[in-house]
């Protein structure tokens, strides 16, 4: 069976027509949907199980791979026949096929697919012949723009995140984070410290080398830019960056002015936050603000 075809016939259609290799007299559709249980276990009711097993009975004969015969019950065409020998990646089968032994080679060549197709859609680092579960996980880790092998539980998702909102520079335990995180939001208010807000910044300047001025002048470039702002406290890196350039400042290396923004944020000179409502965005700006330390990335200085 080609991709297409696998493509074209449903999960459940293809455990039916496996489940109809192993009588070729044929099943009922009650007699498949009680073998099927362990497959639709989360699927409903006994009653909706049989009405999807049904439907499903319905949508194969209608595509030419199974027909009715006595009693109500449904076999394989020759169409049918290949197809299910496709799904499990076989070219024949045993004298007395086993459907234990079918429905795993179906669950290894379904999960195999599934794999397949998630790792190369999404590129996910993971290992060269990943499990099912590994592969799920690394997706969600994905979701949350994290790289980490460990498996994706609650406990893992809470101490990344926790450690990403107090911008910690190692990943810490859960009550380290929190602490880090208590001491960041009892800090004084995040005013410039060497010029008051809206106070003219001399321009033609190199940044000055001490971090505390270097906050201070990064922070009234971001409050007079006119351009990269998202709500009423934010303003992307890139046009910080780029307001500062305008104004004659030698802002030297993107990838440099960033890590010093880094450094700056951890000793609570100026507070950088994470771009999450990238859809709602300009892509470009998201990109060029990204600045990555450990599992955190950030996006934008906070005025």
């Amino acid at each position: 069976m080609s991709p297409s075809e696998r493509a074209n016939l449903s999960r459940l259609g293809q455990y039916i027509v496996v489940r109809l290799l192993c009588k070729h007299d044929g099943y009922s559709a009650r007699d498949i949907a009680k073998t099927l249980k362990a497959v639709l276990k989360d699927r409903g009711s006994d009653a909706e199980q049989q009405r999807l097993v049904e439907a499903e009975l319905t949508t194969l004969t209608r595509a030419g791979l199974i027909k009715g015969v006595r009693k109500s019950s449904f076999m394989n065409t020759p169409s049918g026949w290949r197809a299910a020998l496709g799904a499990i990646a076989r070219k024949d089968l045993p004298p007395k096929p086993v459907w234990k032994d079918l429905k795993e080679q179906l669950d290894n060549c379904v999960n195999a697919r599934i794999v397949k197709t998630l790792t190369g859609a999404f590129r996910l680092a993971v290992a060269p012949e990943p499990t099912l579960q590994q592969v799920i996980d690394a997706l969600l880790w994905h979701v949350i723009k994290v790289e980490t092998s460990e498996p994706f539980t609650a406990e893992a998702v809470t101490r990344v995140l926790l450690n990403r909102l107090a911008g910690t520079p190692t990943l810490l335990p859960v009550d380290q984070a929190l602490d880090e995180l208590v001491a960041k939001a009892s800090a004084p208010p995040l005013n410039a410290p060497s010029v008051p807000s809206g106070a003219p910044v001399p321009a033609g300047a190199a940044l000055p080398a001490d971090d505390t001025a270097f906050a201070a002048r990064v922070l009234a470039a971001a409050r007079s830019s006119k351009t990269g702002r998202f709500g009423d406290d934010k303003v992307f890196i890139s046009h910080v960056f780029q307001r500062l350039a305008d104004q004659g400042d030698a802002v030297g290396d993107p990838d440099a002015f960033k890590a010093r923004l880094v450094s700056a944020h951890r000793r609570g000179l100026l507070s950088l936050n994470r771009a999450d409502l990238v859809e709602a965005m300009d892509p470009a700006d998201v990109d060029a603000s990204e600045t990555r330390y450990l599992s955190a990335t950030f996006h934008f200085v906070r005025i």
